[in-house]
């Protein structure tokens, strides 16, 4: 659905005060097969996907708490650049070979 790649969807840097989720943990939520299926499942027309306030706030999530959450942001942040690093080295080696 194309509103889940809407720029509307980016949360990484609206946080409530008390807040228990990273912003971006919204994001990925929302864009995830897995959130996807849980605002799918609070449609209420088949054809076009309306979502009432009152279903969002009864979503019930379990989440990692927010030094865990850090922790997984920066391992995949870590694992991104080394694999951005991997992608130039293969792009060099490409180019000597051409």
């Amino acid at each position: 659905m194309a509103i889940f790649d809407s720029p509307n969807l980016d949360f990484s840097s609206n946080r409530a005060e008390g807040d228990d989720l990273l912003g971006d943990a919204y994001e990925y939520l929302f864009r995830s097969d897995a959130g996807r299926a849980l605002v799918y499942s609070l449609g209420q027309d088949a054809i076009r996907y309306n979502l009432s306030k009152t279903s969002l706030l009864k979503l019930e999530l379990c989440v990692p708490t927010l030094a865990e959450q850090r922790a997984i942001a920066t391992l995949i942040a870590d694992t991104d650049a080394e694999l951005t690093a991997l992608k130039l080295r293969r792009d060099k080696a490409r180019a000597i070979r051409a």
